[in-house]
Formats: structure tokens, C-alpha cells, sequence
């Protein structure tokens, strides 16, 4: 069996101001009716931000969950980087134009799952 096919994207979508979701989904169109998602990510339940007593509780997305959302729609575009990677170095020979593309390639896909440029 294989995964789904990438690219894959995430999303934050917030249920008015009391609960935050990411989705990671195949393509960009997330609120479709017959979308299918990857994964989802849900907020963590915390004590209402003005007043712990209050007994509403609101869902908040963390840094962490949104890095690992981040990480997770980049899978797809590793594996293929790494797969090419692994061709690549059994190459014979290696020209400057042929490095600095692999730089590229690496660079913008560590950024895709990481959210900062190199």
C-alpha cells in the first residue's frame, strides 16, 4: 500500500474563538464537503484566558502542534527528496549546476517542514 499522494498542505480553521483545529490535507481546497484529510490536529483544551474560574474551556492549537503539522505535510516531499537524494549520490559525476539544484531542493523542503527559511 502507498500513502497519499503529495503535495500536502495544512490549515489552521477556528471554530469561532473557542477551539482551533489543523488540518493536512492532499490539496488546498480544505473545506470541502467530501475532502478527505490526511491528518488533524486538534487543540489542547485549556481554562478560559480572563478567568480560570469560569467553567467554559477553549481549544487552542500549541506552537508544538502546529510544528508537527508543518512537519507532517512536508512528509511526502522528504521521502521524494530523499529517494532523489539517494539516486543522485550514486551519480558517476557531479557538476556545480547539479549540486546547487539538490541545495535548492533540500533548503525549500527543510523550510516546508521546519516553517523556517535557510
Amino acid at each position: 500500500m502507498s500513502h497519499t499522494s503529495g503535495p500536502w498542505s495544512s490549515e489552521m480553521f477556528a471554530v469561532g474563538d473557542m477551539a482551533e483545529t489543523q488540518y493536512i490535507s492532499q490539496d488546498e481546497n480544505y473545506y470541502k464537503d467530501d475532502q478527505i484529510y490526511i491528518c488533524l490536529i486538534a487543540g489542547h483544551e485549556l481554562k478560559h484566558p480572563q478567568n480560570n474560574k469560569r467553567k467554559d474551556k477553549r481549544c487552542f492549537l500549541t506552537e508544538e502542534s502546529v510544528a508537527n503539522a508543518r512537519l507532517i505535510a512536508a512528509a511526502p516531499e522528504l521521502l521524494e527528496t530523499l529517494k532523489d537524494i539517494s539516486v543522485w549520490l550514486t551519480a558517476p559525476a557531479t557538476d556545480k549546476a547539479t549540486i546547487d539544484y539538490w541545495k535548492q531542493k533540500v533548503s525549500t523542503v527543510i523550510t516546508k517542514a521546519t516553517g523556517v527559511k535557510r
